[in-house]
C-alpha cells in the first residue's frame, strides 16, 4: 500500500515538473516578443500573478490525486 502510493506521488511530481518545466520554457521563449509589446514594468506585474496561478494549480492538481483515507 505505502510502496504505491510513493510509485503515485513520485508520477505526480514527474507530471508537475515537466509541466513547470515545459511552462518556464514558453515562458523564456515568449518574454522577449511581449516585450516589443508591453512595457517592463508591466511583465514585472505579471510575474507574481503567474507564479501564485501556478501554485494553485499545483495544489489543486495534488488535492484532485489524493485518494480518500479509508477507515
Amino acid at each position: 500500500m505505502h510502496q504505491r502510493q510513493t510509485l503515485k506521488t513520485n508520477t505526480l511530481l514527474k507530471k508537475i515538473d515537466a509541466g513547470l518545466s515545459s511552462l518556464c520554457r514558453n515562458w523564456y521563449f515568449y518574454l522577449p516578443m511581449m516585450q516589443h509589446f508591453l512595457p517592463a514594468k508591466t511583465i514585472r506585474a505579471l510575474l507574481p500573478i503567474a507564479r501564485n496561478q501556478i501554485f494553485r494549480g499545483i495544489d489543486k492538481g495534488c488535492r484532485d490525486h489524493e485518494e480518500p483515507e479509508k477507515t
